[in-house]
């Protein structure tokens, strides 16, 4: 998730004086919804998951996402983020913050 945040110049007059709330506030509006790539079930595409921007999570706030991936013996490619959750490039994600399970990290010495 990213965080946004200003600083105010220094003198003292200044504090305490409201703002315009529009001016302070980012549009993600261009963003793409997070479960789109990264919800239960939904088919893992490597290439368009992490070739994105970023996307907006079901609270609307935005996230920003980095991968790891292994290959592994079997020849397919997993790939986790924290917190997006797991899965193998081509087949159901699995949204689970904890990462893949240590058996399946096992498979996959990258």
């Amino acid at each position: 998730m990213a965080v946004l945040g200003g600083c105010s110049g220094g003198d003292e007059s200044s504090q305490g004086a409201s703002a315009d709330s529009t001016s302070n506030t980012a549009d993600f509006s261009h963003l793409e919804a997070c479960e789109d790539y990264f919800g239960e079930g939904v088919i893992f595409r490597s290439t368009e998951a992490f070739d994105l921007a970023g996307c907006v999570t079901a609270h609307g706030e935005p996230a920003f996402y980095n991968e790891t991936f292994r290959e592994c013996s079997d020849g397919r490619t997993l790939y986790w983020s924290d917190p997006a959750g797991w899965g193998y490039d081509g087949e159901p994600w699995h949204p689970d913050p904890s990462g893949p399970p240590a058996e399946v990290l096992a498979s996959c010495r990258g």
